[in-house]
């Protein structure tokens, strides 16, 4: 929160910004804050909104998202009715959870009462709650669809692919779990929808989805060996030549536009912010790691951490960087050429390899695409008698 206020004081000094907001884990229930929870604000403006319509910083050491909203928007989202608002775009999303749940002291700046009004509106008309059911609902129809591919694929002998099926599949039930139930933690969810056993049996299933501990931790090592080569030997000469070139603080150059390696979509990244992704995402993998959650872990590395992201980041920042009249392009060569570099990339490819594709047969498909239906089939129960 200290951080997020000491954000605050900079952004509502931006021309036409009329409201600033808390969304994410700061506006939810503070049981749900991590060590690696960042600080999620929404700005709303009564102007034309810029080209990129989120930006990502650093405040000291902690991370910052902020979304970019204009202030119609703002209006006509407090005017939607429960089944409008469970259909809205995930940027929409983020905002509309942020007002249903947050307290009066997630409103960061609110001038005219405009962020306040919106609140009371919304407030008088539904819940996120029931925002979140009748979307889980919704999700759980495209689970249904994802499965029906995966029985699609195993009768055509695609073993692999019906594995992959069933994972779409999975992810959709664990996000409705969670959105509904609005926690981070299934074991938490479970009790709060009356189904213990659905912890239980996403926790298997995600159990089929990797190497196993071992193999995670491999993977980890590998990706945060990868990475700190990089920090030897591609960052510095980068920020070195950044500073030659008149950057003060390479850190806080903003890089803007839509690069491989980023989050998709036009937005704004501090150089800096890029590496704190990868650190946060590492830590936050071995934390996964130590508690036994193999999956977790992997899908954490996935986020930013793992080699294939960080050599694509690689070439976004080359990119970037000769839109803003930095051209990087010799030093990424150089790096790309090093026998290291293609050594490491390689012990990472394998380590990946083994952690996320251990078990494509016949045998291993079936068991979990069974697994899976008898998951959905649990999530669906749950949701039709709430």
């Amino acid at each position: 929160m200290a951080a997020a206020r000491r954000a605050s004081i900079g952004l509502r000094r931006r021309p036409g910004v009329v409201g600033l907001a808390l969304y994410g884990s700061l506006a939810g229930d503070p049981a749900e804050l991590t060590p690696f929870s960042d600080v999620d604000m929404a700005l709303i403006l009564d102007r034309k909104c810029p080209p990129h319509f989120t930006e990502h910083r650093l405040v000291g050491k902690v991370k910052a998202d902020l979304l970019l909203f204009h202030l119609d928007r703002l209006r006509e989202i407090a005017s939607r009715s429960a089944e409008r608002l469970a259909a809205s775009s995930w940027t929409e999303d983020l905002l509309i959870k942020g007002l249903l749940r947050g307290g009066p002291d997630t409103v960061l700046f609110d001038p005219a009462g405009e962020i306040a009004r919106a609140k009371r509106e919304l407030a008088g008309r539904t819940t996120w709650g029931e925002v979140a059911r009748i979307r889980a609902v919704r999700v759980l129809k495209e689970a249904g669809r994802e499965l029906k591919k995966a029985a699609t694929h195993f009768n055509g002998r695609r073993w692999g692919r019906a594995r992959f099926g069933a994972r779409c599949a999975l992810w959709e039930i664990d996000e409705a779990v969670l959105e509904s139930a609005g926690t981070k933690r299934r074991e938490v969810a479970a009790r709060r929808l009356g189904l213990p056993r659905i912890a239980r049996l996403i926790a298997r299933a995600r159990k089929e989805f990797s190497g196993g501990p071992a193999a995670a931790r491999a993977c980890w090592q590998a990706d945060r060996a990868f990475w700190h080569w990089l920090l030897r030997e591609f960052y510095p000469p980068i920020e070195a030549q950044l500073r030659r070139e008149g950057v003060r603080d390479p850190g806080r150059l903003e890089l803007a536009g839509d690069y491989p390696g980023f989050w998709r979509g036009n937005r704004i990244h501090e150089f800096g912010r890029l590496k704190a992704e990868v650190e946060l995402s590492l830590r936050w993998s071995l934390h996964a790691l130590k508690r036994g959650d193999a999956c977790q872990a992997l899908e954490t590395l996935g986020y930013f951490a793992d080699a294939w992201h960080q050599c694509e980041r690689c070439r976004g920042i080359r990119t970037a960087l000769r839109r803003r009249g930095h051209n990087v392009t010799a030093t990424l060569r150089r790096i790309f050429r090093d026998p290291e570099f293609l050594r490491l990339m390689a012990a990472a490819d394998k380590a990946d390899g083994a952690a996320w594709r251990p078990r494509n047969s016949r045998t291993a498909a079936r068991r979990v695409i069974r697994l899976v239906r008898r998951l959905l089939g649990a999530t669906e129960t749950a949701f039709s008698s709430a």
